[in-house]
């Protein structure tokens, strides 16, 4: 059995219990200055999912500038949770409309959003659509949102279902 629409450490609705479905379906964007902590990154990381009430089981890789592929505080967190890390460049994620851009990110990386817009760039990129369940938190040094890739869905054709009746 599976349940759908349970949160992290609840039990599925209608009180049953039963193992909760955790499909790899969300992608952290991560923004931060030159220099973060892995320790800062992750708090945040994990501050954005447990208020949000998403499973970190759940998380498919990180997303951020390409001028942040070899930012250590990143790539630590990255590795101390077994994902990938995902860059785009620039150019790309100032093509993502996002809720929350900033002209100062604008000024230093030439995108109005790094953490936004990488997180749903990516997991567009997945060929899916998704939405923005996290939008950006921030800390000193860092800041983090997270996208939710669309579930998938088969769809069955109406003379199939007339064969099942």
């Amino acid at each position: 059995m599976t349940a759908r629409g349970a949160r992290a450490g609840e039990a599925p609705r209608g009180g049953r219990g039963g193992p909760v479905r955790r499909p790899p379906s969300l992608v952290v964007g991560v923004g931060a200055v030159r220099g973060v902590t892995a320790a800062e990154v992750g708090a945040l990381i994990d501050a954005a999912l447990a208020g949000a009430g998403l499973a970190a089981a759940s998380v498919r890789c990180l997303a951020t500038i390409d001028r942040k592929a070899a930012e250590e505080g990143i790539l630590a967190v990255a590795r101390a949770r077994g994902l990938p890390v995902e860059t785009r460049p620039a150019a790309v994620l100032a093509g993502v409309r996002v809720p929350n851009p900033a002209e100062t990110v604008r000024a230093e990386t030439g995108t109005p959003s790094v953490a936004e817009a990488a997180a749903l760039h990516v997991a567009r990129s997945l060929g899916r659509s998704a939405e923005l369940v996290v939008p950006k938190r921030a800390s000193a040094n860092a800041t983090v949102a997270v996208a939710r890739l669309a579930e998938r869905t088969e769809i069955c054709p109406a003379d199939a279902i007339e064969e099942l009746s």
